[in-house]
């Protein structure tokens, strides 16, 4: 009876370290099929990215190439980089958002409309 309660025990501890180790698996492949979207979409924007690689360095530059497993970063130097999707932990955008662009905008029409509006006044004698 001990003999068959430790060979059921040891079944389901290696069972859930394979569910475990497949999740990992399916979450790392997700991962980089994010990233292959990204880099391509910003390759063919022709923008400025930033990488954030497993190992923590960071990357700058532009993506010249991509294909289906991996792509090339070419930095301000002129140095081009082999890059593999998977050693990749994440893509930014170098650059303000369109909501940031827009925000600047406005603040500057409401400034401009201030000093018109106070110059104004200041003629009229108030």
């Amino acid at each position: 009876m001990k003999q068959l309660a430790i060979v059921l025990v040891l079944t389901v501890a290696f069972q859930t370290t394979s569910f475990a180790s497949d999740a990992q698996t399916t979450q790392d492949a997700q991962q980089a099929g994010n990233i292959r979207t990204k880099i391509q979409k910003y390759s063919a924007e022709k923008k400025q990215v930033k990488l954030v690689l497993h190992t923590g360095h960071e990357l700058k530059g532009h993506v010249s190439r991509s294909d289906d497993t991996s792509f090339d970063l070419t930095e301000r130097s002129g140095t081009v980089s082999k890059l593999n999707y998977e050693d990749v932990a994440g893509v930014h955008k170098i650059g303000l958002s369109t909501g940031a662009k827009i925000a600047i905008g406005v603040g500057c029409a409401v400034a401009i409309t201030a000093a018109v509006i106070a110059v104004g006044l200041k003629r009229a004698g108030y």
